[in-house]
């Protein structure tokens, strides 16, 4: 799902200050978004309708947006990968090739990441999450990464990431492991 809108003006003739946020999207059974919430907790309404690709779905998106006068007037809006980790014995290869890390947040209940994927844009990279393991409260994470052999480091591309934590309720923090072009990183982060 991409949204695009042409930057509107205020009514005293002023260009709007957007925010830029990842937020939670939500369809019903036309297709039409109901309400977007963003990770403060805050539920959306729509200044103007807009249609999903799909009915009776949750996306994480990055959201460009304004206030007006407490609605939400959209600005940009793409759908970015956020799906729960598979646990290791499911795939038995599981790629880390490397990638830069622009930065790295715990909020709305999602690990969120910011990142610099090399690219030429040819042919799209592969991501998902892999649960390691969990041990005394603490689960820990692995972030792949699949860099397509016929895509050239060319030059960086951002790309946001979102790792759900809805199924761990019970854990007190996460940590996860990510392949950097300066070595393994591993970033904990606490949850209650």
């Amino acid at each position: 799902m991409l949204l695009t809108v042409a930057c509107e003006k205020d009514v005293d003739g002023k260009s709007a200050s957007v925010i830029y946020d990842l937020v939670t999207v939500y369809s019903d059974s036309q297709k039409t978004v109901t309400r977007i919430t963003t990770d403060d907790g805050r539920c959306w309404n729509l200044l103007r309708p807009v249609t999903a690709d799909v009915s009776d779905s949750t996306f994480r998106c990055l959201c460009g947006y304004a206030d007006a006068d407490g609605l939400m007037r959209l600005y940009y809006l793409e759908q970015i990968y956020s799906t729960n980790p598979f646990k290791p014995d499911k795939y038995p290869s599981r790629p880390t090739d490397p990638l830069d890390i622009v930065s790295l947040w715990n909020s709305g209940g999602y690990i969120n990441m910011h990142l610099g994927i090399k690219t030429t844009n040819f042919a799209p990279h592969g991501f998902s999450f892999c649960e390691d393991s969990i041990v005394n409260g603490k689960v820990f994470f692995t972030l792949i990464h699949r860099q397509p052999q016929t895509d050239n480091e060319s030059y960086t591309k951002d790309v946001y990431l979102s790792l759900p934590l809805k199924n761990y309720a019970d854990c007190d923090s996460a940590a996860i492991r990510i392949n950097t072009y300066d070595g393994i990183r591993d970033q904990t982060f606490r949850l209650r």
